[in-house]
């Protein structure tokens, strides 16, 4: 699946090609576009890749974290100055260890929650790699889901003290906790599973089993994003309404069912030609929200062929976007070839997005593009 996912970040483009009004007929408001403004480069270490699975943003340190898998280590760069200000070690094992981290969010420097999906427990860390609290999330013994293991989406709503994690369902799950996103209380353990999966997901390959969501905290709205749909769920945490939302593109075809067999080469053939919608992110300080999609290639050969430069399905060479709606839900941006990858988050000075192309054999740093939003009106 890593390969997947360094695959679908060869779409990210550093050249910014504007949306126009009309794509593929679909008429919209189209006022609002992003503009590329800078890289911003963090040197790494020799023991540290730039393509680490755990790459975040701390909005209270103002740093960009990376887990470096490898020594156990979390990196703290200031956003500001780019230098590295913290190296913080954690234990894998004994009674100070961590597991195999599936998930790890930075709050604060005495609020770091990681969480393994082979022990099932939720730690919370404090400044000096020790574990302060955990609890058991999921058990064997009990009919309950799995951690999606390519979901970036991990939120916590401070205010009720709730982390919510991207689940799905395994072959032990009852229906009512076949859900997409887990809320969990780390004061009091209680747990509550919203938006059950939907049959469908099944028939689109490995691709239809990974959802993504973003968490609005002024208005206590989830909104989740299936790959396979062009509509949003809009979830009110508050009374628990679900209301679907167009988010989609009229150059992103609708999603073709995986019809063929199960070998490797299959898979990647589907997976490249597919179309889909992929990670979706609020933006606090503009009141927007973003949405990718993919758009797969036109392979009309038996094989793919190695080095060959396929057309999209669309006989053009928009191979992704970043759709944009405002604060009502209205689509006023279409931004084409960029890619809104799984370490994306904004400050008062624009949107960040890792940018995995950017000298790319250089492994000695970590890029992030700067965007801002330009009105076209």
């Amino acid at each position: 699946m890593m390969n997947l996912k360094t695959k679908l970040s060869l779409f990210a483009i550093v050249i910014l090609i504007s949306s126009c009004s009309k794509t593929n007929n679909e008429v919209f408001n189209d006022k609002v576009t992003l503009v590329f403004k800078e890289h911003l480069l963090f040197e790494l270490d020799s023991e540290t890749k730039r393509n680490s699975k755990i790459v975040g943003y701390s909005k209270k340190l103002n740093s960009i974290y990376l887990f470096n898998e490898f020594n156990y280590s979390i990196y703290f760069f200031d956003l500001e100055t780019k230098s590295l200000t913290n190296k913080l070690e954690l234990e894998k094992d004994g009674p100070n260890g961590v597991g195999e981290i599936s998930k790890l969010t930075v709050l604060s420097k005495d609020s770091i929650f990681a969480y393994s999906r082979h022990t099932n427990y939720l730690y919370q860390i404090n400044s000096g790699g020790h574990i302060v609290d955990k609890s058991q999330v999921f058990s064997l013994d009990e009919p309950d889901p799995s951690i999606q293991t390519y979901s970036p989406s991990v939120f916590f709503l401070g205010k009720t003290k709730d982390i919510f994690l991207p689940i799905r369902p395994n072959s032990r799950t009852e229906r009512k906790r076949q859900a997409v996103m887990l809320k969990y209380n780390v004061s009091n353990g209680k747990k509550e599973y919203i938006k059950i999966w939907p049959e469908e997901y099944r028939d689109y390959s490995n691709i239809g089993t990974t959802s993504y969501a973003t968490l609005n905290q002024r208005n206590s709205k989830l909104l989740i994003s299936f790959s396979f749909d062009p509509n949003i769920h809009v979830i009110d945490l508050i009374n628990g309404n679900d209301v679907v939302q167009y988010f989609g593109s009229g150059k992103v075809p609708e999603m073709k069912e995986f019809k063929g067999r199960g070998d490797m080469e299959n898979v990647i053939k589907y997976m490249t030609s597919t179309s889909y919608y992929r990670n979706v992110f609020y933006d606090e300080h503009k009141n927007y929200y973003l949405r990718s999609g993919i758009i797969g290639k036109s392979i009309l050969d038996e094989k793919i062929v190695p080095n060959k430069k396929y057309k999209t399905v669309n006989g053009d060479d928009i191979f992704s976007l970043i759709i944009i709606l405002d604060e009502n839900y209205n689509k006023v941006g279409e931004v084409h070839k960029e890619l809104l990858l799984d370490e994306v988050f904004s400050t008062k000075d624009g949107l960040y997005i890792k940018d995995p192309l950017f000298d790319r054999d250089n492994e000695d740093i970590l890029a992030f593009k700067r965007f801002e939003y330009v009105s076209k009106e």
